[in-house]
């Protein structure tokens, strides 16, 4: 599974000055773990109950037990091209896939990601 997408998306994001980054694609949340914390700058997924199922790290997914073979192609997919993802999910809720906003302005809309969001992934 390549994860180097994602992963340069959160470094992006860090870079510009975002704290706490989070994306949420396909049914799966994408969060940063603390940098205090056991897995220092790894990526974790959880999904919509808000139920762990892996870490990204060192662009390697590593899945917990919770994670079956669907969440593992399903997380594999959204990765792959998180941007994509981000935009398919954004059209589909009508909320922004990075701060969760309701997408509002035509732009933003047909994009399926609030500009300033995109900007600060580097999309």
């Amino acid at each position: 599974m390549n994860t180097s997408k994602i992963s340069e998306s959160f470094a992006t994001a860090i870079a510009r000055g975002i704290a706490k980054p989070k994306i949420r694609l396909v049914g799966y949340t994408f969060s940063l773990a603390p940098s205090t914390g056991r897995n220092p700058n790894a990526i974790y997924v959880k999904n919509a109950d808000r139920e762990y199922l892996g870490k990204i790290v060192d662009n390697q997914f590593y899945p917990s037990a919770a994670a079956n073979t669907t969440d593992a192609a399903e997380i594999a997919a959204a990765v792959a091209n998180p941007e994509e993802a981000a935009k398919a999910y954004g059209m589909r809720t009508g909320q922004c896939s990075i701060c969760g906003r309701t997408l509002i302005k035509g732009e933003s809309i047909d994009r399926g990601i609030g500009p300033i969001c995109a900007a600060n992934l580097g999309w």
